[in-house]
């Protein structure tokens, strides 16, 4: 038999004979945008001992990811594993229970629910850290980490933009400002400065997270430019249209290549900015504010002919 143990952005597939099944358990490198790739140093290893498994009767499919309770894990590394399912034709229909990292945000019930899984079927790793069931599936992760496979993006965009992409939103704004009024960290701190100036220029201020998903995916899948700082909310150009141009707005000490990647993949129109510094502070790089220039902003727009 094979366990499965959920830690702080890791997951351990454990035999009975406590040995750990490398190919699938996966730990996010502290400080790295990476996969940890040395086993042994998987954190598991530093448990001083584990709660005894939960039984689960039936099977169960094990999707939880790394980092999967936030959006941009959650839509490109938990979601497409459903797809792995079906394509070792385990039909979702066919299994009892499925292991996700939570299920409190909006947008973890609302794809569930899409995909056909009920509340009922679903089993959070956050509250049941350590489970076993009679049959276990393990799909493995669509890609390295923060580089999102086409297939994975396909997957997506078949199952969303078929559903959502309609006519029904009337006359939808060609230019978008994604904002991060709601975020806990990483926020623009002249973000009212910068809303303002892209206004002169036709850009529509909006937080995704007000949104359900069919209203994002329509929204972005009608969009030709999108300006947004570094954040989950730009998982979403995954459902734009070929050409689309998209201004990120990163952070000088935090460079992610992840929705450049991402828009590469998608043949999106990509193009960076980085903010100023702001000064000193105690948090992580990770979730400093970024100050952006305002005069910098539109003149890359102008340059990248975004204007």
């Amino acid at each position: 038999e094979t366990g499965v143990w959920f830690g702080s952005y890791c997951v351990a597939a454990i035999t009975s004979s406590n040995e750990l099944l490398t190919p699938f358990s996966y730990a996010i490198e502290h400080g790295v945008e990476r996969y940890q790739e040395n086993a042994n140093e998987h954190p598991v290893f530093r448990e001083r001992r584990l709660l005894p498994p939960e039984r689960l009767k039936g099977s169960a499919a094990v999707l939880a990811a790394p980092g999967g309770g936030g959006y941009y894990h959650w839509m490109v590394d938990l979601l497409p594993r459903l797809h792995l399912l079906e394509q070792a034709n385990i039909p979702v229909e066919s299994i009892d229970h499925f292991v996700v990292n939570n299920y409190v945000a909006k947008f973890q019930q609302e794809t569930l629910e899409f995909f056909g899984i009920r509340r009922s079927q679903v089993v959070e790793s956050h509250w049941h850290p350590h489970i076993l069931a009679d049959i276990m599936y393990f799909p493995s992760l669509p890609g390295e980490f923060g580089h999102v496979p086409r297939w994975a993006c396909d997957f997506l965009r078949n199952a969303f933009l078929g559903e959502f992409s309609g006519s029904s939103v009337a006359g939808p704004p060609k230019r978008l400002y994604i904002n991060r009024s709601k975020a806990a960290h990483r926020r623009v701190a002249n973000e009212d400065d910068v809303i303002r100036a892209l206004a002169t220029v036709g850009f529509k201020n909006v937080s995704l997270e007000s949104l359900s998903i069919p209203e994002q995916v329509r929204l972005m899948a009608k969009t030709e430019i999108v300006v947004a700082p570094h954040g989950a909310g730009l998982t979403n150009i995954a459902f734009c249209s070929p050409g689309t141009k998209i201004l990120e707005i990163l952070s000088p000490n935090d460079i992610s290549v992840v929705f450049w990647s991402l828009a590469t993949q998608m043949q999106l129109d990509y193009y960076y900015l980085l903010g100023t510094r702001l000064p000193a502070s105690n948090v992580s790089k990770y979730e400093e504010d970024i100050l952006v220039d305002i005069d910098a902003m539109m003149q890359t727009l102008k340059l990248a002919d975004l204007r």
